[in-house]
């Protein structure tokens, strides 16, 4: 077909196309004004992925990620996320959800399920291309509802994903936890068998006073070093008396009494050189001072 035959079929039946136009505004218009207005919300999400679980430390590939998005995709559509949105808003009881439910169930079930059920089907969980990003979505004929549940969904959705990472930590400490009671119990129960088979064969005695002997005997071992060690030091400081004279002895010399008097007599030694150079030997402040 040349583009002049197009041409003249589209002539031929410009009636139809217009007619088709004009309906479809027409619905459209009218579906508009009948039907009520649709308020939708949406919050953004980043997945902050970065190859290590920060409570494991495992490591992931990078081509997990895909999988890693996909998967938080399902956890915000869940039924436990939305169970918990319901009770986080307190829709159910909120006085015309329950007519609604009663309207549409007539009392059989549960609220909060017929609720997330509801949520469920007007959410929309879609993740950004090339990137960590999701958007959740969530529209209804009331904007401030639409934005509470949309907000209330990533909020749920961020304390769940820190349930799923801390939940198996928090099991597998347990588990060890009673791991290590019964390892402690059987270590109590092996002990004291070997200790009555001890007391049984006579390898060891079960009187506590050979214990109390015992810190003694190491008590009176370390006085007895250091009593020997004071007698090293006084037999050295005997000999040094014998072989030196007393004047230069270290006791002696460390003494505050002779360091005092020698400050003294030094001071003396001063003043009487200074009186002889100006005095006579027959001078009366001579003779003091030389007695002094």
């Amino acid at each position: 077909m040349t583009l002049l035959q197009l041409l003249l079929v589209l002539r031929a039946r410009r009636k139809i196309i217009l007619y088709t136009l004009l309906s479809v505004r027409t619905v459209v218009a009218i579906a508009s004004l009948v039907l009520p207005k649709t308020y939708k919300a949406t919050t953004t999400l980043v997945l902050n992925y970065t190859g290590v679980d920060p409570v494991t430390g495992l490591a992931f590939p990078g081509q997990m990620v895909p999988s890693y998005v996909a998967t938080q995709v399902s956890v915000i559509n869940s039924r436990s996320v939305a169970l918990k949105v319901v009770k986080k808003l307190r829709l159910a009881e909120n006085p015309s959800h329950i007519k609604k439910f009663q309207d549409a169930t007539n009392g059989y079930g549960s609220i909060d399920e017929w609720l997330a059920a509801g949520l469920l089907n007007k959410l929309d969980v879609v993740p950004v291309r090339d990137s960590n990003v999701i958007e959740v979505s969530f529209s209804s004929t009331a904007p401030e509802f639409s934005t509470a549940v949309a907000n209330a969904f990533a909020i749920v959705y961020q304390n769940t994903n820190i349930e799923l990472k801390a939940d198996p930590v928090k099991k597998a400490s347990l588990y060890f936890d009673d791991q290590i009671k019964t390892l402690r119990n059987n270590l109590e129960t092996a002990q004291a068998k070997l200790s009555r088979y001890q007391q049984d064969k006579g390898m060891s005695s079960a009187d506590s006073r050979y214990d109390v002997e015992s810190v003694r005997l190491d008590e009176l071992s370390k006085q007895l070093v250091t009593v020997q060690s004071q007698l090293l030091e006084a037999n050295s400081r005997q000999r040094n008396v014998q072989e030196k004279p007393a004047a230069e002895s270290p006791d002696v010399l460390a003494n505050p009494l002779i360091q005092n008097l020698k400050a003294s007599l030094a001071q003396e030694d001063a003043r009487f050189s200074q009186v002889a150079e100006v005095y006579t030997p027959n001078h009366p402040y001579y003779q003091k001072a030389k007695a002094e």
